[in-house]
């Protein structure tokens, strides 16, 4: 050890770089996504709860401020108690990733809605199946006649600039999800348009 270095200095130094290593463990572990299982209660995934729609309203419109190019005519999405009673219905149903048809997403004054399904293994909050949605915006090009709807479709139903009216459902299905079907849980919203 050089002359100018006390073993104190180098147990706080020694210290000190064991210290910033836990913090950065803990930094990149907490940025992980998180996996919920059956712990978040059923009242914080209801859309019956009015807390819930607030927050499905909030992260809709968080998504549609943020489009780009800017939208110079997006309306603000408002939750819509009949668009919500038809996604419940549809999510109750528990058929795998399955959009309703055109009548079951028919909403007096508006017609028929348009509507996107999440589903899930695990509980996981409203944000992260409205992200989901949001995410498949890295596949469209705005303008672009060949966008394929199959890779944008739950991303322009989000962003449809006349869409006003929102209204989500949530479910857990008891079998008859995907390849090892399994139980899953149904996140379905219905969009309506002006």
């Amino acid at each position: 050890m050089p002359a100018s270095v006390t073993p104190s200095a180098a147990f706080g130094g020694v210290l000190l770089l064991l210290l910033l290593a836990v913090l950065a463990a803990a930094w990149h572990s907490d940025r992980k996504p998180r996996l919920y299982g059956e712990r978040i209660a059923k009242h914080h995934l209801s859309p019956i709860n009015k807390h819930v729609q607030d927050k499905i309203v909030l992260y809709h419109n968080f998504f549609r401020a943020n489009v780009k190019p800017p939208a110079k005519n997006m309306l603000l999405m408002k939750w819509h108690a009949a668009s919500a009673a038809a996604a419940q219905r549809w999510a109750e149903e528990c058929r795998y990733l399955q959009h309703d048809n055109i009548t079951g997403r028919w909403i007096d004054r508006f017609g028929s809605c348009g509507q996107n399904i999440f589903v899930s293994t695990h509980q996981v909050p409203w944000f992260f199946a409205v992200e989901t949605w949001n995410l498949e915006k890295r596949h469209f090009a705005y303008g672009a006649a060949d966008n394929n709807l199959t890779l944008v479709g739950h991303y322009t139903q989000l962003v449809w600039s006349a869409s006003h009216a929102v209204g989500c459902g949530f479910q857990k299905c008891a079998r008859g999800g995907g390849a090892r079907d399994k139980p899953y849980y149904a996140y379905v919203c219905n969009y309506c348009p002006m």
